[in-house]
């Protein structure tokens, strides 16, 4: 039963356009903060939080791709601002969008 929560967590972060509170997350499926994280980490290796911020910096590199606006994609991603975008997606890819950006035009 415990990959059916896990499979309904990943649902529920998937139809989110905004990042969710491991808090939330666990009143939604009614378990505790821990047992999500250990389930997360058995599953993909990665903490709720870490995989959020994972996928959202791979949607951001397809929409990059698109030539959408780098303060248009922050906001649509659900960062806190351009700044918390930007550092994430370095951090992930060794790269700024906008280098990002410019090398998917070529």
């Amino acid at each position: 039963y415990l990959y059916e929560d896990f499979l309904a967590l990943i649902h529920i972060i998937k139809s989110s356009e905004r990042f969710i509170s491991l808090e939330e997350l666990a009143q939604q499926v009614g378990l505790s903060r821990y047992a999500i994280i250990r389930l997360f980490k058995a599953n993909v290796g990665l903490t709720p939080h870490a995989f959020q911020i994972n996928l959202k910096i791979n949607q951001a590199r397809a929409q990059l791709k698109q030539g959408i606006s780098l303060v248009e994609l922050a906001v649509n991603l659900g960062f806190s601002d351009q700044s918390h975008f930007h550092k994430a997606f370095k951090a992930h890819t060794g790269i700024t969008p906008r280098q990002f950006q410019l090398a998917a035009a070529q």
